[in-house]
């Protein structure tokens, strides 16, 4: 969410600033200073596919901020205040008297909280309160990035050429929880994913794309990992509703190319893929808790994707689960459409590797610069990639899985993040601290056989990490503000001169 982006954006003006040094730092450029010259590969996740989509599609925007804060990071805060969250507020203005009462409401129980996200839950749900028209907000209004906007556009100079993954989640549901496209009082739109062998209920998947190579460009890499992909069959599609016998679809057998999702995936809008990659709350199609409450709420959580080629993946699937929530008299044929371009859930890849790493992993990455996130227990998903590491967990009926790629036990690999160095953090007299501490070390991995990634066992694979501790959470139901407060207090701690040792030391800076 927007903790992840406004940390990364933090980490990365903090280390530009580092890289450059004291006497570079007032002119200094992403690309000119050549700190991501070594990367090869850009592998993200939910909050940030939405930091790396605007740091690679928004030069004049985004990126000139990051490196306004670099240049100035003693305003690292207020740069990112003036440049980024006031864009995203001003969505939320008041527009009806009953928003300007809840407004005032607010702010005579200091409950800006309350107000920021009743706001932005406001425009999405008078604009159809589907979770893409979230994503677009938020892009279109911070990095300047419109629907029409595709993965083949052209791209900031410190990008070009490398390869941007673009993680995420297929839904294949099972017969204990379908995944439901549609459902009212009475009515229900479900599937599921059959296959030769057991499919998890999410499966991990990856758009992936050589920047500035246009939209003609096709996928580096497989869509799933070939190896999963062989074991999938095809989707079988229910209609459920009172009184009346169930109908049934089939789809063809999935094609295990995924051609939509590769051989046009120049042609795909960033905004669709980072809506994908982001939808925490698409998991819920899964959970027949959350479906019941969904009645109520009629919201649109989940964004689905299809088989439709030449870009259309995306609108072709909306169009089609669209007609069936609105149009609930239609039988067999709405049904059989929705089975003849395999409309599936894509979703959070949070749901099965919150880290992005494994999707490095098996593209090949065997030393990985890992930007995370996390709160006091620590980075459970890294934790989980490693052997003896949960299965999954399950909250409110939705699973969250972990996929296990490392041969290390879990136990020493917390013990080791333990003896991390930590580096100082500045002191801010008085008020409130979001930034609790930035980890800093070197992880050394052998990698475990894992099907449903398609990684390989036996390479050794390097991860240096820095993980950022906060109490902030993803941005729901928080004071905006303190994001703010918290870029500062990265890029402050990273450019501290005491923490200059422990930085360079790490080799977390590359050198020309």
């Amino acid at each position: 969410g927007i903790k992840a982006l406004s940390a990364f954006a933090g980490v990365t003006a903090g280390l530009l600033h580092a890289h450059a040094g004291d006497e570079g730092a007032s002119k200094v450029t992403l690309a000119g200073s050549g700190l991501f010259a070594d990367v090869d590969l850009v592998s993200s996740v939910s909050g940030g596919s939405w930091f790396a989509a605007s740091l690679i599609y928004d030069s004049n925007g985004f990126l000139r901020m990051v490196e306004n804060m670099a240049r100035s990071p003693a305003e690292a805060g207020s740069l990112f205040n003036e440049s980024w969250m006031v864009k995203w507020l001003r969505i939320g203005a008041p527009q009806s008297a009953w928003d300007s009462f809840v407004k005032r409401l607010s702010g005579w129980f200091s409950l800006t909280w309350f107000w920021q996200t009743f706001a932005e839950a406001s425009y999405v749900w008078r604009r159809g309160s589907r979770w893409e028209t979230f994503v677009q907000a938020l892009l279109g209004s911070t990095a300047d990035i419109g629907p029409e906007l595709v993965l083949g556009s052209p791209v900031a100079n410190w990008s070009e050429g490398k390869t941007w993954l673009v993680d995420h989640s297929v839904v294949a549901g099972s017969l204990d929880r379908r995944a439901a496209i549609h459902q009212q009082f009475g009515v229900a739109v479900s599937y599921e994913l059959q296959g030769s062998h057991a499919v998890p209920e999410f499966l991990p998947a990856k758009f992936s794309i050589e920047l500035g190579t246009g939209p003609n460009a096709s996928a580096p890499f497989p869509y799933i990992a070939p190896e999963a992909a062989a074991r999938l069959g095809r989707f079988k599609y229910f209609k459920t509703a009172l009184f009346q016998r169930t109908l049934e679809a089939y789809s063809q057998p999935v094609d295990p190319a995924f051609p939509a999702m590769t051989q046009d995936v120049g042609r795909l809008s960033v905004v669709e893929v980072a809506t994908a990659s982001s939808a925490a709350m698409g998991g819920a199609c899964v959970s027949k808790t959350l479906q019941w409450w969904n009645n109520f709420i009629r919201g649109e959580f989940t964004p689905w994707a299809s088989s439709a080629p030449n870009g259309e993946a995306f609108r072709e699937a909306e169009a089609l689960a669209h007609d069936m929530a609105t149009r609930p008299g239609r039988t067999q044929e709405g049904l059989d459409s929705l089975a003849a371009v395999q409309v599936r859930g894509v979703i959070d890849g949070g749901y099965t590797d919150d880290t992005g790493i494994a999707h490095a992993v098996a593209s090949g990455a065997e030393e990985v610069l890992a930007f995370l996130t996390d709160k006091s227990e620590g980075p459970v998903s890294l934790f989980n990639l490693f052997r003896g590491g949960a299965a999954s967990r399950v909250r409110r009926g939705v699973p969250t899985l972990y996929f296990q790629i490392f041969e290390e036990a879990i136990d020493a690999v917390r013990k080791e993040h333990a003896q991390f160095s930590h580096l100082k953090v500045p002191s801010s007299g008085n008020e409130t601290k979001y930034l609790h501490s930035i980890g800093v070390g070197t992880l050394k991995a052998t990698t475990m056989k894992n099907d449903w990634f398609g990684i390989e066992a036996g390479r050794e694979v390097t991860i240096r990490v820095i993980d950022v501790n906060t109490r902030l959470g993803i941005g729901f139901f928080a004071r905006f503000d303190n994001y703010n407060m918290l870029v500062q207090e990265i890029v402050s701690c990273l450019t501290l001169a005491g923490n200059k040792p422990v930085v360079e030391g790490h080799m977390l800076l590359p050198r020309p």
